[in-house]
């Protein structure tokens, strides 16, 4: 169906910009779609010009208005050149990602691209350009559009809220326009919203009543329960109060709409499959033969490797899968609450048993002895933190005497008192996994064995204690490691072989310490 230009042909009006843009809107109409040198040396000059002039920025966006008045609703030349040109106007290779040299550019010609967006979405869906290789660039319409969309996610700040919830608004449109079509990107800026929490959750029950996995549930999805979901994203804070939203006006769902939302929600995000081993493995050829229709050869690579792991090991991915499952549910009170309040709401659903099964398993691994307690109570107190953890360094990590030697990664999946982020958390000291250290009991008998100490200040390649303490402990950047005190002097009666401390002279001076160190018998040497 053609939508004729009923909507948008006006008289062509003359496009005034720069002889530099006018070669790059030639370039991009000779070269083929999304051609690699094409784009890398229009997004350099771009990138050269708007770092001269910011003012740069505006005759694109003054490109961009004159193309879409000129939209003839079909897949004509025009309709191609636009769609190819926002292809790299609407990326991030040619601009800082702050939107601070941007923003005035959206304020300026937001009206007019609001105004285009809603003419746009009232136009039934066409493919502009035959794209091999569909993922997020589809070559149809609804991409065309979020690509607009995109502009309000690199163009302008976090800070600028104003222009992000006005954008925001048409999402939800957009996708009920355009279901298969997905940007992580644009749903990032539904959290703009003034109403966010109803419009995800009715963008949610709008995918889940069709029971279509091919847009942007799937993604919201994990990032409410995925088993890496991050506790600072918008979509897990809020996954709580977005899911009482879906379970209010879920009445009128079907036992098979329900059971599809379970899956999606949480036993695909913990990667669970509830299925037989042979059903497993022909989803897994299916998947094969879609990857290799579409000319995926790294997809097809995976799923391979997938295919031979449940043929020869089917029961032991199958716990590992259920046991990864719990321990998330054990330490996210977010993911447990939720699956809480779906239990309460479908009751009678056969997948109910299964959540059911996964909350009273997280349960028992919450009573479970773990390998990293928190509350020991240690026989020999250290006086001085830092001189003990250069201690556990000898002993756990050079010597290999101090067990269980801690693992970070270990430790956040078994603490439940609070979900841990090493992503979030790791630019500094991590409190708990410093509790830990403190309160770690360390046998006298091991202490004896303690006969050097190197104090590595990250210069050396950087003591494995601290990188576990403080994740993205970083010397390079100014990160320092924790000085010690005169109270050391006094912890060195629990180490009665130590002979020398390597390093302690790219400490902060202290001729006390040195003395008294000294005087123990032991040697400081210069760091080689």
């Amino acid at each position: 169906m053609k939508f004729r230009n009923y909507f948008f042909r006006k008289k062509k009006s003359k496009l005034i910009v720069s002889p530099l843009i006018l070669k790059h809107l030639e370039l991009i109409e000779k070269a083929p779609y999304n051609d690699k040198s094409t784009r890398d040396k229009i997004c350099r000059q771009w990138k050269e010009c708007i770092n001269k002039d910011v003012s740069f920025v505006y005759q694109l966006y003054n490109v961009l208005i004159h193309k879409l008045e000129n939209f003839d609703g079909e897949a004509s030349e025009e309709t191609k050149n636009l769609y190819k040109f926002l292809t790299i106007f609407s990326s991030s290779d040619y601009i800082s990602l702050s939107g601070e040299k941007t923003k005035h550019a959206i304020s300026k010609n937001n009206e007019e691209l609001i105004r285009h967006i809603k003419k746009l979405l009232e136009i039934p869906d066409f493919q502009i350009i035959e794209i091999n290789v569909k993922t997020y660039n589809k070559g149809n319409l609804g991409d065309l559009i979020q690509k607009i969309f995109a502009l309000y996610f690199y163009h302008t700040s976090y800070l600028d809220e104003k222009y992000r919830s006005e954008i925001s608004q048409y999402i939800l449109p957009l996708y009920k326009a355009f279901p298969e079509n997905k940007n992580t990107l644009i749903t990032a800026l539904l959290r703009y919203h003034p109403n966010a929490i109803d419009n995800y959750a009715e963008l949610i029950m709008f995918y889940i009543t069709q029971k279509n996995t091919k847009g942007i549930l799937t993604g919201i999805a994990l990032k409410m329960f995925g088993l890496n979901a991050d506790r600072e994203d918008f979509e897990h804070k809020n996954a709580v109060k977005i899911i009482k939203a879906i379970l209010d006006k879920s009445d009128s769902w079907t036992e098979d709409v329900k059971s599809f939302f379970i899956d999606t929600f949480f036993f695909n995000c913990f990667d669970i499959k509830l299925n037989t081993k042979e059903e497993q493995l022909q989803e897994v050829n299916e998947k094969i033969e879609e990857l290799k229709s579409i000319g995926i050869h790294q997809g097809v690579k995976h799923y391979k490797k997938e295919k031979k792991n449940i043929e020869d090991h089917f029961e032991a991915i199958k716990e590992k899968r259920w046991n990864d499952a719990v321990q998330r549910i054990a330490v996210s009170k977010t993911t447990s609450e939720s699956i809480r309040l779906v239990i309460r709401a479908f009751t009678g659903n056969p997948k109910i048993n299964y959540l059911t099964l996964l909350i009273c398993d997280s349960n028992s691994y919450k009573n479970e002895p773990k390998k990293y307690t928190l509350s020991q109570s240690p026989k020999v107190i250290f006086k001085d933190f830092a001189l003990k953890l250069w201690v556990i360094e000898e002993l756990m990590y050079n010597q290999n005497l101090l067990t269980p030697k801690f693992d970070i990664a270990e430790f956040v999946k078994e603490h439940e008192k609070r979900q841990i982020d090493i992503e979030s958390d790791g630019y500094n000291i991590i409190p708990e996994i410093k509790a830990y250290f403190q309160n770690l009991d360390i046998p006298q008998e091991l202490l004896n064995q303690v006969t050097e100490l190197y104090m590595d200040d990250g210069f050396g390649g950087g003591a494995q204690v601290y990188y576990q303490l403080w994740p993205f402990w970083d010397p390079g950047v100014g990160d320092e490691i924790i000085p010690i005190s005169n109270t050391a002097i006094d912890d060195l009666e629990f180490l009665p072989n130590l002979k020398k401390i390597i390093g302690l002279e790219s400490k902060p001076d202290n001729q006390r310490l040195v003395q008294g160190i000294e005087e123990k018998g032991v040697v400081l040497m210069l760091e080689s």
